[in-house]
């Protein structure tokens, strides 16, 4: 009994360590990093320069102002750009209201209310971002000069993740679980019959990856929790300072499987200026942040479902970079409603990384 005693002693003993550590964390990064725009009725918002018209940029899913910051560098410092935080993200607050297709159009609107921009303005958006300024143009048309999306989420991909989830699982015995990781394979036999070719199914594909969707919002959920101990923030300063190996165990702990996920995520980030990876790393060690990307995800699919019902008047210019690495059948899909398409070869997803400085010409290119 007092060996188990000692052990409840010792375990509690370390999560109010991890506690204590994150609030002394997060004090400091406040007084480290200050916003380098403004706060105004709870939105960070960089505002540059005055000329015009104005460019807006939209950040990606769970991405802030800070990912166009290699773009910026490209833009004349006198035009008027502006860049914000969506609430839950980077320097902004929590989000009070669900985080729809339609509320965060609102939000921007709201963002462009309170940077005083009024007149009709170049929407650069990235990835999910995307759905949103397509939405804004829909919602508000007065306030939609152009769009220039880099590689924009399609929302065929998504869209019928949630009915087919559900479907499958109606379908599943009882004994089996539901939303399995495995995606299902279909069996064909070749026509000489020697040997079984196995392809995935459309509902197959679809059923992988709403289980993927599934997973991203309960480690996020779980990430909410390691967040508030400190174990993150923890995490992350190991690997800030060279250390590879605990980090890995302790992604591979969280997850329970390889932590090839975030070494592509740190690869990312390392392609953003090197003064801005702090911040980053600040931002991610907020429980807020994984908070709001577990309600992102769990709402994605039906924000792709309203997204796939927009339609924007021919006359309004909309310029698409792809990746190069963006799958062909997506590419067709971002050629299909651009008034201008681009392939961005050897880009990956992230454009503004990769080729800020087409990012930055296609912008201007809208003038």
């Amino acid at each position: 009994m007092t060996i188990v005693l000692y052990i409840a002693l010792i375990g509690a003993g370390l999560l109010l360590a991890g506690w204590i550590y994150q609030q002394v964390g997060e004090r400091l990064d406040a007084r480290r990093l200050p916003p380098p725009g403004e706060i105004r009725d709870g939105f960070h918002i960089l505002r540059r320069g005055t000329a015009g018209p104005p460019i807006v940029l939209e950040a990606g899913i769970a991405a802030t102002n800070l990912s166009w910051a290699s773009v910026l560098k490209y833009l004349p410092e006198d035009r008027l750009v502006i860049a914000y935080d969506r609430l839950g993200f980077g320097w902004s607050d929590s989000p009070n209201s669900p985080r729809t297709l339609d509320t965060l159009a609102a939000d921007l609107l709201r963002v462009l209310d309170l940077a005083g921009v009024h007149e009709p303005a170049i929407l650069a958006a990235h990835s999910f971002g995307g759905l949103i300024v397509r939405r804004f143009a829909q919602l508000y048309p007065a306030r939609a000069a152009a769009l220039v999306l880099l590689d924009p989420l399609e929302p065929i991909e998504w869209s019928d993740v949630a009915a087919l989830q559900e479907a499958a699982n109606e379908l599943r015995p009882p004994d089996k679980p539901r939303l399995q990781d495995e995606p299902r394979l279909q069996g064909a036999v070749k026509p000489n019959g020697a040997a079984t070719v196995r392809e995935r199914t459309p509902e197959a594909a679809a059923e992988q990856r709403a289980a993927l969707l599934a997973r991203g919002v309960m480690l996020s959920r779980r990430g909410i929790l390691l967040a508030r101990l400190g174990i993150v923030r923890f995490a992350l300063a190991l690997l800030v300072s060279g250390s590879r190996t605990l980090p890995k165990l302790l992604a591979r702990a969280s997850t329970g499987r390889r932590s090839t996920v975030t070494d592509r995520l740190v690869g990312e980030v390392r392609k953003m200026p090197a003064e801005v990876w702090p911040a980053v790393r600040a931002h991610w060690c907020l429980p807020r942040s994984f908070a709001t990307m577990a309600e992102y995800l769990d709402r994605l699919p039906g924000n792709c479902r309203q997204a796939a019902a927009i339609e924007l008047p021919a006359s309004l210019p909309i310029t698409v970079i792809s990746a190069g690495n963006t799958q062909d059948h997506i590419k067709v899909a971002h050629a299909a409603y651009a008034t201008r398409h681009i392939v961005a070869a050897g880009s990956g997803h992230w454009v503004q990384l990769d080729a800020p400085e087409l990012a930055a010409g296609e912008i201007l290119r809208m003038q």
